[in-house]
């Protein structure tokens, strides 16, 4: 009889364990914050692991596996042309901020992997720069031939050539952290091959009409949390100002 009892209550009890890993997994999803949400809240697409630019505007060439990026072209851009803004930062999950008390329980159990954040589970602090450019043509008029010539070597070599669209790099030591690439790759006239002392090859031909915006590698939760709008960004200063504030009126 008691074997009969257990093995009733066997079902639900499993049954309810999965609905609190479920409920558990659903709330970390929404009210996580990591360092890709900063990538996705200034709408950029891929992180630039190893990158050797850290500018909107940079003509970056990519290795055919893409793994690696090096800028090839760099151009002294107009400020109207290349707009930059330094950013001393913090980034919040609003519902994270407002339903605070699942994931301190979660994390204390360590149930779920922490935020990335330093200090409070919902919030990140950054500091760098963010440049992005006017149109994807802006830096046409400061196109030169050693930079066409450049990008049709490497398209030889089936390296996909970009540009930098916007850019996103951290206050230590400048380099890019993630880009948002042109939608379609750089390209380059058989006339200017020609000129250059190139003949194009099959790997260059293939490349004609590439896209590059199909480099996007941010994780489906960032993108989600995106697109709910969940990621708050507040200025360092005016964040700590509301800090004090509110524990002084709690007090």
């Amino acid at each position: 009889m008691l074997f009969e009892v257990t093995g009733m209550f066997k079902p639900r009890v499993l049954l309810s364990l999965a609905l609190v890993l479920l409920g558990a997994f659903a709330y970390h999803t929404f009210t996580n914050i990591t360092r890709a949400d900063i990538f996705a809240y200034h709408r950029l697409e891929r992180e630039a692991v190893g990158a050797s630019f850290a500018s909107a505007g940079d003509v970056v060439a990519i290795s055919p596996d893409g793994t690696r990026m090096e800028a090839i072209c760099l151009f002294d851009l107009d400020a109207e042309v290349r707009r930059e803004a330094g950013l001393d930062s913090i980034y919040v999950n609003d519902l994270g901020r407002q339903l605070p008390t699942f994931p301190k329980l979660m994390n204390a159990i360590n149930f779920l992997t922490p935020s990335e954040g330093d200090g409070r589970p919902d919030e990140i602090s950054f500091a760098g720069k963010y440049s992005e450019l006017s149109s994807a043509s802006a830096v046409a008029p400061a196109m030169t031939r050693d930079c066409e010539c450049e990008m049709a070597r490497r398209m030889n070599r089936r390296e996909k050539v970009c540009t930098t669209i916007a850019a996103l790099s951290e206050a230590r030591d400048g380099r890019a952290l993630a880009i948002r690439f042109a939608t379609y790759a750089n390209f380059v006239t058989d006339a200017r091959f020609e000129e250059c002392g190139l003949e194009k090859s099959p790997a260059a031909l293939a490349l004609d009409g590439a896209t590059c915006s199909a480099e996007a590698d941010i994780p489906w939760d960032v993108k989600l949390r995106a697109m709910l709008r969940l990621i708050e960004q507040h200025p360092r200063k005016a964040r700590a100002g509301e800090d004090e504030a509110r524990t002084a009126s709690a007090e």
